[in-house]
């Protein structure tokens, strides 16, 4: 199944974003001593956001700015505010 339906990424992006770690499956992949915590993956979401989503050309995804607002309600209140 190599296609997915439209917007389906940033489904799972979102949905990455609302679990309770977003690096429980990353650590083991990890090399020792390497250290990768949740900071580190919300600046990593930040920047690729930032420096790749933003330039996709084409109108804006229509849910974009309610999935922010809730993500910064529920969990990450700086989500992209820098």
């Amino acid at each position: 199944m190599l296609q997915r339906r439209k917007n389906r990424d940033l489904f799972d992006l979102r949905h990455g974003l609302d679990q309770l770690a977003l690096i429980e499956d990353i650590a083991p992949l990890l090399p020792a001593g390497i250290r990768f915590s949740d900071d580190d993956a919300i600046q990593a979401f930040e920047r690729v956001w930032k420096e790749l989503i933003a330039r996709i050309k084409g109108d804006a995804w229509k849910l974009t700015d309610k999935a922010l607002e809730e993500l910064r309600v529920k969990k990450y209140p700086g989500l992209l505010s820098r």
